[in-house]
């Protein structure tokens, strides 16, 4: 497994080390409405899951998209978010917990005035 330095070097994360990201850090990507930082990637668990920090403007969020590979949960800790998942429009507010298994078209939307951020995990099914 490997870890990706912020000057762009790679460093070996072995199983039984730990990992510590600083609040704030942490390789970065806008995406379609949001912006994604990574905490901790799949390459590092072996596969097992991703963790990352979601921040997403008023009025951002992703199109409508399904993800085939993995199973996604979050917990909103900032702001509000409108959530269509399996045919369903949900509005979830800071403390908030989602869970969308793969497969499933979903898409969210910032409907507040400030950003909001939620921590999100993805897994593979059956873990």
């Amino acid at each position: 497994m490997t870890q990706q330095t912020t000057d762009g070097t790679a460093t070996v994360l072995q199983r039984n080390q730990f990992k510590y990201v600083p609040a704030g850090t942490g390789p970065a990507y806008w995406g379609p409405g949001d912006q994604v930082t990574f905490l901790i990637t799949g390459e590092e668990t072996g596969g097992a899951f991703f963790m990352a920090e979601v921040s997403v403007p008023p009025g951002g969020g992703p199109p409508p998209h399904v993800h085939n590979r993995e199973e996604e949960s979050f917990r909103l800790l900032r702001g509000t978010l409108t959530i269509q998942a399996g045919g369903k429009t949900l509005n979830a507010s800071p403390g908030d917990f989602v869970h969308i298994p793969r497969g499933m078209v979903h898409s969210f939307q910032n409907t507040g005035n400030v950003h909001a951020k939620f921590l999100l995990c993805g897994h593979a099914s059956g873990l």
